[in-house]
């Protein structure tokens, strides 16, 4: 794919694994060591992830992962916690920045960044709660 062009439209898709749409911030975690850095309601985004990750399914909102098919462990866990999610992105890390409000769809298998109106909705939640 020509990521220059979908770096500028900050979208990317992939395989839908787990049904539900979410919008929050996307944090990239390359390795599990980084995802210390996520907060309530973040969009995960990472290569992959495996049994260390599962403690931080209760924090997030959504996960995209790079690789991984309907049967991984993000996938299957996504499943279990009510969670959107997406696999098989091949450049969801390499698109999106720590911070970027996102919209990911579980349904359909697509995570982009927020529209103006989304991302007036989402801060209006951030701030009256």
């Amino acid at each position: 794919p020509n990521l220059d062009k979908i770096a500028a439209e900050k979208i990317c898709t992939g395989k839908p694994v787990s049904r539900g749409t979410a919008i929050g911030r996307a944090k990239i975690a390359l390795t599990v060591s980084e995802a210390d850095k996520l907060a309530p309601g973040d969009i995960l985004v990472a290569p992959i992830t495996d049994v260390a990750w599962t403690p931080y399914f209760s924090l997030i909102a959504g996960l995209a992962t790079d690789i991984g098919s309907a049967v991984s462990h993000g996938a299957v866990v996504a499943r279990e916690y009510g969670l959107p999610a997406i696999v098989k992105t091949d450049i969801g890390t390499r698109v999106f920045r720590d911070g970027d409000i996102v919209v990911l769809d579980g349904d359909h298998g697509i995570l982009r960044l927020a529209t103006e109106d989304e991302l007036h909705a989402f801060n209006n939640k951030a701030l009256n709660g």
